[in-house]
C-alpha cells in the first residue's frame, strides 16, 4: 500500500486490503419447522409450532506478525535468537443450535378477542478457533485450537392480547407480556480471557391504544407502549466485565392520521421514543467487524413519518414518503486511551449530541407508469440525510447525506397457465459516489489521532431477472 493509510480515498473505490485469495465466510443453516392448529369451536382456535435450526461454518482470514502468546503458544528459541511472532491462517468457527415452542389460544367473544400466548426457546453457540496454517508452529498441533467458548441464551415469554370493539367505529387493543432471558457464557474468548458469566433479564412490556374509524375515507390511532430489549451477546463479550452492559428501556407514544379518496391516500404519524440506558454503536468496530455498543442514560428519538400515494392517471402513479426527525443523547461520554507513555484514559463529555447513524431526514419517491403488452417502468429515487460516525457530535465524523435513482423496466404475462417475469434494473442510475456506512475511532499517541474509514457504495451497475411462476 506504498505507505498511504487505508482509510484514504481516491477515484480507486473498489481497493481491498485483503489480499488472502481464501477469505472466506463458509456459514449454513439447516431449517426445521412443524405446526399445528386446531379449530376448537366457532369461537376458539389453538395453534402450536416446534423449531430447530442448526447453522455451522467458518471465517478464515490471513493474519500478519501475530504474537505466539496470543494463541497459547510459546516463542520460539534458536541459540541466542528468539522468535516472537508469526505469519497464520486461522478459521474462527461458529457451531450453533437454535430451538423451542411457540403456542397460542385465540378466542372471540361477542365484542372482545382474547390471544393467550407465549414461546420457550434455547440457543447455543460454540465459538472456537483453530490455526490451519503458520510460518513457525512452535508447540502447536496440527489445527490448534486456541480459544473455546459458549454461550447459551434461554428465552421465555407469555403475553395477553386483548381486542375491543367500544363501538362500530373504535377499537380499544391492550397486550402485556413478561419475559425472562438467560445469559450463560463459559469457556475462554480470543483474548485467553475468562467469558464465564450469567446473566438474567426480567421484562414486562405493556402496550395499549386505540383506533377509530372517523368515516369511510378517515381514522385515527393512537398507542403507547413499553418495551425492553436486552444486550447481545457481542455486547457482552467485547466489553470488560466492569463494563457490563444494561438492558434498554423505550417509552413510545404514537399518534396517526390516515386520508384515503379514489386517486390518493394520504398518512401521517407523530412519535417520541424515550429511552434509559439505549444501546446505540459508538462507531467501532470489533476485530470481525461487528459494531460496538455503549448504553447511554437518556436519549430520545422525536419526529413525524408522512406516507403518500396518488394515482395520476390510469396508467401513472407515484408514491412517497419521508421522515423527519430528532435523535439526541443528553449527555455522553467518549473514552479515548492516551498510548503516550503507558495506558491512559480520557473522558471528553458532551451534551446534547446526535445518536450515531440516525439520519435526521430520509425520504424516498416511486414513479410507477404502465405502458401496453405488460410492459412497465419505475423510478425510484432515496434520499439519506447526514449521518454522525459517533455519538460525539463533531462535524468531522460524518457520512455525507446522498441521493441514489434506480431505473427498471418489467414485462410481465400470463403464458398458457404460468406467470413470466422479465426485469431489468439499473442501480445507482447517475453514477453516484457515495458512502452508506463507515466507522471511526481516536487515540491518543502524543497528539489526538482520529481515524475514519468508509464503505463506498456500488456506482452504477445492472441487474437482470427472470421469473416463471406455475
Amino acid at each position: 500500500w506504498n505507505g498511504v493509510p487505508l482509510n484514504y480515498l481516491d477515484t480507486n473505490r473498489t481497493f481491498n486490503s485483503y489480499t488472502y485469495e481464501n477469505e472466506v465466510d463458509n456459514y449454513q443453516q439447516t431449517h426445521y419447522q412443524l405446526h399445528y392448529s386446531k379449530q376448537a369451536s366457532k369461537s376458539t382456535k389453538l395453534k402450536i409450532a416446534y423449531h430447530y435450526t442448526h447453522g455451522e461454518g467458518y471465517y478464515e482470514q490471513e493474519k500478519l506478525s501475530q504474537n505466539f502468546n496470543d494463541y497459547g503458544l510459546e516463542n520460539i528459541i534458536i541459540s541466542a535468537d528468539t522468535i516472537f511472532t508469526t505469519n497464520l491462517i486461522r478459521r474462527k468457527w461458529l457451531k450453533n443450535d437454535f430451538g423451542g415452542i411457540t403456542y397460542s389460544i385465540d378466542h372471540n367473544f361477542k365484542s372482545t378477542n382474547l390471544i393467550f400466548g407465549g414461546s420457550y426457546n434455547k440457543y447455543s453457540g460454540q465459538h472456537y478457533g483453530n490455526i490451519i496454517w503458520a510460518q513457525y508452529s512452535s508447540n502447536g498441533a496440527i489445527n490448534h485450537q486456541y480459544y473455546w467458548n459458549r454461550a447459551e441464551k434461554y428465552d421465555q415469554n407469555m403475553y395477553l392480547k386483548f381486542n375491543y370493539n367500544y363501538s362500530a367505529k373504535t377499537n380499544i387493543y391492550a397486550d402485556f407480556q413478561t419475559r425472562k432471558v438467560d445469559y450463560i457464557f463459559e469457556g475462554k474468548d480470543e483474548n485467553n480471557n475468562a467469558a464465564e458469566q450469567n446473566v438474567i433479564f426480567n421484562f414486562y412490556n405493556p402496550k395499549i391504544g386505540f383506533f377509530h374509524t372517523i368515516n369511510k375515507n378517515q381514522s385515527f390511532y393512537m398507542s403507547y407502549a413499553v418495551a425492553n430489549r436486552e444486550p447481545d451477546r457481542s455486547d457482552f463479550t467485547d466489553n470488560p466485565l466492569e463494563a457490563r452492559p444494561e438492558h434498554e428501556t423505550l417509552y413510545d407514544t404514537e399518534i396517526g392520521y390516515r386520508i384515503s379518496g379514489k386517486a390518493y391516500s394520504f398518512g401521517i404519524n407523530v412519535y417520541n421514543m424515550i429511552y434509559t440506558n439505549q444501546l446505540v454503536p459508538n462507531g467501532q468496530l470489533n476485530d470481525v467487524g461487528s459494531g460496538l455498543r455503549v448504553n447511554v442514560d437518556n436519549s430520545f428519538r422525536r419526529g413525524v413519518e408522512v406516507i403518500f400515494g396518488a394515482q395520476l392517471s390510469d396508467r401513472f402513479t407515484w408514491d412517497a414518503n419521508f421522515t423527519l426527525s430528532k435523535n439526541k443523547i443528553e449527555n455522553f461520554t467518549e473514552v479515548i486511551y492516551d498510548y503516550t507513555t503507558g495506558f491512559d484514559v480520557i473522558e471528553n463529555q458532551y451534551e446534547d449530541t446526535n445518536i450515531s447513524y440516525s439520519p435526521s431526514a430520509i425520504w424516498s419517491s416511486m414513479l410507477n407508469y404502465k405502458m401496453n403488452f405488460g410492459f412497465s417502468a419505475l423510478l425510484n429515487t432515496k434520499y439519506v440525510g447526514t449521518q454522525n460516525l459517533d455519538n460525539t457530535g463533531q462535524r468531522s465524523r460524518v457520512l455525507a447525506a446522498y441521493i441514489v435513482n434506480d431505473l427498471g423496466f418489467s414485462w410481465a404475462k400470463r403464458i398458457n397457465g404460468a406467470d413470466a417475469l422479465l426485469q431489468l434494473m439499473v442501480y445507482n442510475l447517475l453514477d453516484e459516489k457515495y458512502s452508506a456506512n463507515g466507522y471511526t475511532f481516536s487515540f491518543v499517541v502524543e497528539e489526538l489521532i482520529t481515524e475514519k474509514f468508509y464503505y463506498p457504495q456500488a456506482g452504477r451497475h445492472v441487474m437482470l431477472r427472470a421469473k416463471v411462476s406455475f
